[in-house]
């Protein structure tokens, strides 16, 4: 399935930008590049009246997968296909990487620069506390890891 700010041209050979969705997906990310964190980019599109693609309102989740999207670049990233016991299908990205599959929408100096901002935003936040339990408890009904939580 091709990135939503693509379409198949019409003897389905190749990709073409969809140029009026593509330029939302620069604009977030130089929003993102201005400083802007993602609650403050979903604030600014909803003020200007931009939705997603579906036709909703953006949130920051929305957001965080644009920014994280390889495929603005241009990247398709292989996966796998693993079925589970219950007979669902699942997808496990490997690390083989075709680059220029798509045409890039994003440089990958801004993406890379994007997602060095996300490091930073999250370094330095773990908790100094000792907690001796930490990764052994897990949420009887989601099966999560429980974490100490300071608030």
């Amino acid at each position: 399935m091709c990135p939503y700010w693509l379409k198949l041209n019409a003897d389905k050979s190749e990709y073409e930008v969809i140029e009026e969705k593509a330029e939302v997906v620069r604009k977030v990310f130089q929003m993102k590049l201005d400083g802007m964190g993602a609650d403050s980019i979903v604030r600014s599109l909803r003020k200007q009246g931009i939705k997603t693609s579906s036709g909703r309102w953006f949130n920051v989740g929305t957001v965080r997968k644009y920014l994280k999207n390889e495929r603005v670049m241009g990247w398709l990233r292989k996966s796998t296909v693993v079925y589970t016991d219950d007979g669902r299908t699942e997808r496990h990205p490997t690390n083989q990487v075709i680059k220029d599959y798509y045409p890039a929408i994003i440089s990958e100096e801004d993406f890379n620069a994007v997602q060095m901002s996300f490091k930073k935003m999250t370094s330095g936040k773990r908790s100094k506390i000792a907690t001796p339990l930490r990764g052994l408890m897990e949420c009887p009904k989601c099966g999560r890891v429980m974490t100490l939580s300071n608030k």
